[in-house]
């Protein structure tokens, strides 16, 4: 055995720590592009560097401490599955690594909140208050914030229907309309979705 062969063994071994349920996910829902999804599920696992497994793996040794009394608490409401980080007493927490400290919470991130509640919620966990966790990995500093969440009613057609916009773009293999933005320069899947248009 060698130097390479060790680092294949933890790449493995960070790959398998990543995985998750398969299914339409709330993480596949609550950014601004579902095309990335799309290609996320269309081609699971192709496009992992050893760079983000590496970021999946320190998310997940994150995950692992418990906050709360309840904590990874898998969910599933009409055909959307998820794992929400914690939850006690109508407190729902969501734990997220950086390299710098936000200065508020990202759109994302909120709206990933709001589909954990109304899940949380539908399942008789009923969510009064929600916050995100920013832990800065590369200073070692965290941050909290609050987040204010819609009504369930503002939730719910959204979620059904960027849910459905996805699986019909699964059933005919046709990607979603391209969601262009500076985060696209960090994207696994730009390669192929600006290879040629009609990448699929």
């Amino acid at each position: 055995m060698n130097e390479n062969d060790v680092l294949i063994k933890i790449a493995k071994s960070m790959n398998r720590q990543s995985s998750r349920r398969g299914g339409i996910h709330v993480s596949h829902l609550y950014g601004d592009c579902l095309r990335k999804s799309y290609y996320g599920l269309m081609h699971p696992e192709q496009f992992h560097s050893l760079r983000t497994l590496m970021t999946f793996w320190v998310g997940r040794q994150l995950h692992d401490t418990k906050v709360f009394k309840q904590s990874e608490i898998p969910l599933e409401y009409d055909g959307v599955v998820g794992t929400c980080d914690e939850y006690e007493d109508g407190v729902l927490l969501e734990k997220k690594t950086c390299t710098t400290l936000p200065k508020s919470v990202s759109k994302a991130h909120k709206t990933q909140c709001e589909y954990y509640a109304l899940m949380l919620g539908k399942a008789g966990k009923p969510v009064k208050q929600a916050f995100v966790a920013y832990l800065d990995v590369a200073n070692k500093d965290i941050k909290v914030f609050k987040v204010d969440l819609r009504k369930d009613e503002d939730i719910e057609p959204e979620l059904m229907s960027r849910k459905e916009a996805l699986e019909m773009a699964l059933k005919n293999k046709q990607p979603p309309a391209r969601s262009p933005s500076w985060l696209c320069n960090y994207c696994n899947f730009a390669s192929v979705c600006f290879g040629d248009g009609n990448a699929k």
